[in-house]
């Protein structure tokens, strides 16, 4: 996986959406292990908008660190490196969270007769017993509905299920 793909993964792991902080972060700590000031000379950022970044990746297990005392400063100089057993760990707990929702909706496909709107199939996908609630009209536009061939969705979600199962989440170095 690419640099810059990966610290868009991790900034989407600990967000759910981008960061301009965390992923100039990661793609710093992606080069390898750097002390706190250094990651914000080259990641363009203020020292304390990379310590909040840091410390939000730590708290996902994304980062770890280690201080290193400087005797002529009397203070700690702090490095940071991604923590590539955690990211696993958490790229696997995200991976198993989705792989819960797609069997969620997997057994609802199975489980009902579905019935999708006439006019646009992007619309919502109802039960029977919802189509019946609602006199077999869409509940977005009012078109009538239509039972629905779900064979496709089911194929798809068992698909998308086995192919998060067996994916290796982190590439080894």
């Amino acid at each position: 996986m690419k640099g810059s793909r990966l610290a868009e993964l991790i900034t989407f792991l600990v967000n759910g959406h981008g960061d301009e902080e965390i992923l100039r972060v990661s793609n710093v700590l992606l080069k390898g292990e750097a002390e706190e000031r250094r990651i914000a000379e080259a990641a363009n950022l203020k020292l304390q908008l990379v310590r909040r970044a840091l410390y939000r990746l730590h708290e996902n297990h994304i980062v770890r660190y280690r201080k290193v005392k400087d005797n002529e400063k009397k203070w700690y100089d702090v490095f940071w490196e991604l923590d590539v057993d955690g990211l696993r760990m958490s790229l696997r707990k995200r991976a198993n969270k989705v792989i819960e929702a797609l069997t969620r909706k997997l057994e609802y496909e199975k489980s009902n007769i579905i019935y999708a709107c006439t006019s646009d199939e992007s619309h919502l996908r109802v039960s029977l017993e919802q189509a019946a609630e609602r006199d077999f009209n869409c509940p977005v536009c009012g078109s009538p509905l239509y039972p629905s061939d779900n064979g496709r969705v089911v194929n798809k979600l068992t698909d998308v299920i086995s192919k998060l199962e067996h994916i290796e989440v982190v590439e080894r170095r």
